[in-house]
Parts: C-alpha cells; sequence; structure tokens
C-alpha cells in the first residue's frame, strides 16, 4: 500500500507540474494561498446557499424579501443576497479507487473527466483526491487534460479492501478549500464519486459532518450501487444514507450514475445556482453550531442549504 501510494503521488505531482491546460490566470500547481483576494472590510456573517428551478436548474437570484432566514429557530435580518454565478469556483473531485468501485470504474474516469472539464472554466480551480484505505492527492491544481491518464493508469483495486472517505472529505475540506485558504466572495464544493462506504477513516460521519458545516462548503455526490449480492441490503441502506446525509446537510444534492438522467451535468450546473447570503450575525454563544434553515417564498425556486450554522 505504501509503494502503491508513494508511486501514485509522484504521478501526480509530475502530471501537475509538466501539465499546461490549467495556465488561464494562472500557473498550473499554484495553491490558494498563492491567489488570496484583497482585504475585505466586510463585518457581515455570510453563508454560501444554491437556489434552483423545479428541474434542477440554476434559478434566478431571489430577492431579499422572497428569502427567509432563521439561525437556532429566530428570525435573522438578511442584509444582502448575491449570485456567485461569476465569481471564481474552487472545487476538489474526490474518486473512490476502492475495490467496491471496480464495476463503475469506466463510468467514474468518464464522470470525473467531465466534472474537470465542465467546472474548469475561467478563473475556475479544481483538486483531484484518489481514496481507498488512504488518501492520495497533491494539494496543487490540476488540469482537465491530466485528469482521464492519471485515473486509467490508477484504476480500482480488484479486491475491496479498505475505504477512507471521510478521510478524503476532511482533506479537501482543511487543506484544499478551507475558508482561510480561499477568497471571501469565491463558490467552493466537494464532487464525491463513491458508493458511500466507509471503514477505515480516522473519523466519524459525524465529525466529518461538523468540519464540514463549519467551513460552509457543499458536498454533490454522484453514487453508484454495488452488485446487491455483495453486501447485505442493511450494508446498502447506510451507505446510501451516508451519502444522502453528507449532500443534504451540507446544500448539496445526491445522485447517481445508474439512475436516468445525466447526474454529472446536474451537479456542474446547479453551481451556477451558488449565492451569497450577508446577515447581521444573531446574539448566539461562539464556536458553536446552531440549526439553520433557509425558505423562499417563491414556490418554484428550490433552497438547497447547510443544515447547521457554525458560530465564530
Amino acid at each position: 500500500m505504501y509503494i502503491l501510494r508513494t508511486v501514485l503521488f509522484a504521478f501526480l505531482v509530475s502530471f501537475i507540474a509538466t501539465d499546461t491546460s490549467a495556465q488561464v490566470a494562472m500557473q498550473s500547481g499554484d495553491s490558494p494561498c498563492q491567489i488570496s483576494a484583497a482585504p475585505t472590510t466586510e463585518t457581515a456573517a455570510q453563508v454560501l446557499f444554491t437556489v434552483s428551478d423545479d428541474a434542477g436548474n440554476p434559478a434566478p437570484l431571489p430577492t431579499r424579501d422572497s428569502v427567509r432566514l432563521s439561525i437556532d429557530k429566530r428570525p435573522v435580518e438578511i442584509e444582502e443576497i448575491r449570485s456567485l454565478k461569476n465569481s471564481p469556483l474552487f472545487f476538489s473531485v474526490l474518486l473512490d479507487i476502492s475495490g467496491s468501485s471496480k464495476h463503475f470504474a469506466d463510468q467514474q474516469i468518464a464522470a470525473a473527466t467531465r466534472l474537470f472539464g465542465d467546472l474548469s472554466r475561467g478563473d475556475n480551480h479544481g483538486y483531484l483526491i484518489l481514496f481507498k484505505s488512504e488518501v492520495v492527492t497533491s494539494d496543487r491544481f490540476i488540469g482537465t487534460s491530466s485528469v482521464e491518464e492519471i485515473l486509467r493508469r490508477f484504476p480500482p483495486q480488484s479486491r475491496s479492501g479498505g475505504t477512507a472517505l471521510y478521510d478524503a472529505i476532511i482533506h479537501a475540506a482543511i487543506e484544499q478549500l478551507s475558508s482561510a485558504k480561499i477568497p471571501r466572495n469565491s463558490r467552493r464544493a466537494i464532487f464525491i464519486l463513491s458508493d458511500g462506504g466507509d471503514n477505515t477513516s480516522h473519523k466519524s460521519l459525524a465529525q466529518t459532518l461538523k468540519l464540514v458545516q463549519n467551513e460552509g462548503i457543499p458536498i454533490f455526490s454522484i453514487g453508484f450501487s454495488r452488485d446487491k449480492g455483495s453486501d447485505s441490503p442493511r450494508e446498502l441502506k447506510r451507505d446510501f444514507e451516508t451519502l444522502r446525509t453528507l449532500s443534504d446537510s451540507t446544500g448539496g444534492v445526491v445522485t447517481f450514475l445508474d439512475q436516468p438522467g445525466d447526474p454529472v451535468q446536474r451537479a456542474a450546473y446547479l453551481i451556477d445556482g451558488q449565492c451569497l447570503m450577508l446577515f447581521k450575525p444573531p446574539t448566539l454563544k461562539p464556536k458553536k453550531s446552531y440549526t439553520l434553515r433557509i425558505e423562499s417564498s417563491v414556490k418554484e425556486i428550490h433552497v438547497l442549504a447547510p443544515t447547521e450554522y457554525f458560530m465564530p
């Protein structure tokens, strides 16, 4: 395992060092700390959320009067709502290469490659994380042209082994997309391609979810259904609920590769519906999480928002 991890890490680094497709507004291999935004004087609290229409497409920017915000079940005055459609997007694509994903390897490779192609526009920049029992990434932006080659070189293993989904999510949230490393008014998102299973991570689902919610990063899950003969119905249901919990609780969505429709297009397209809500911080105890709810009075608009707000 150590040898595989070392080889894969060296391969990722070498690809990023020579990749020229990511040279849009900066050189490939730059990190967020090298492109931090100009200092902001804003003192309002903020939360990232996404609006969509009945068909799951991005919806127009809602007016302040059409949206209600409550934290800890208390109404909170909204100061401003901004569309982030034209703001830079920083994203991490997390790909499960454990044995349980082997049956869907080709679909996953195609989906991950398309995600990078659809999302890596303008000033947008992405990371690639591969995981099974360990997490492998270079923590450097990667260009679209490198993604498929990397995935073809390191397909899922024949044996299921361990899966460290939560470790991969935590790494993306802390080391790649942390609010301390990303410009304030940027979009952020984690994309997961996995069956939802985890048996080797150092943190639990609850701990992982709390950290991601504290960072305010939505998770978009693109799952796949394992061979029903390989696991019990209870395990399959548990892993499905894991993906749903990760997405629903952070303001994302969950779709599946083996269901009708185009889950990759939907996940990538919804990013254009991301908005930033600014509000006066409520009087609450700091360093704690509180229930958060955002509702729209317009029936045709659906709000995807985290279910918890972390009071700094």
